[in-house]
């Protein structure tokens, strides 16, 4: 029973560095979408081209909010 845990741990503690790169490529790929995002919609103020990083579906995270983004005009923007 104990051979099972332990080939289990240890072949995590093997795909942990690959999981961890995999990890920090993602995080430095996401951490480009959002500045290009923030460049889009803060600096050029360019709807369209902010628009493609927007999903279709928007949840709104703050329990004081009264209006959801969804139901805003585009020219809010």
């Amino acid at each position: 029973m104990v051979r099972p845990i332990f080939a289990a741990a240890f072949s995590l503690l093997i795909a942990s560095p690959a999981a961890l790169a995999a990890d920090a490529k993602q995080m430095e790929e996401n951490k480009k979408i959002v500045a290009a995002f923030y460049d889009a919609a803060l600096n050029q103020k360019d709807f369209e081209k902010a628009s493609q990083y927007l999903g279709a579906r928007y949840t709104q995270h703050n329990p004081s909010a009264t209006v959801a983004m969804a139901s805003r005009p585009s020219s809010a923007f």
